[in-house]
């Protein structure tokens, strides 16, 4: 019998890793311009993630997490917040560049 979700899945799962092999990770850019259905895909499928996480109802299985993981699926892609910290405002800090002449002087 014919699936239409394995079938789908089967059809994702094989352009992801067409992409891992051009790009050399799985970290489908959102609005990837060559498939932009396979950017939905991926972000669907750390939706689904969470929602498995978390206890909800979700089309995440183990064997997708199991499958997706062989393949170096990332599924966080922005670092936690940890309580807040990252999302409190900081002082702006400035990153002090030496000129040309500083490197050309250390090299003599």
């Amino acid at each position: 019998i014919w699936d239409a979700h394995v079938a789908s899945w089967t059809e994702k799962i094989a352009e992801l890793r067409r992409y891992r092999s051009r790009h050399g990770n799985t970290l489908v850019p959102t609005g990837y311009k060559p498939n932009p259905s396979l950017a939905v895909w991926v972000k669907c499928q750390r939706r689904q993630y969470k929602l498995y996480r978390e206890g909800k109802q979700s089309a995440m299985t183990p064997e997708r997490i199991q499958e997706l993981e062989a393949e170096g699926f990332c599924w966080e892609v922005r670092p936690p917040t940890h309580a807040g910290v990252l999302d409190q405002q900081l002082p702006t800090q400035r990153l002090v560049v030496p000129s040309a002449r500083v490197f050309s002087s250390m090299a003599a």
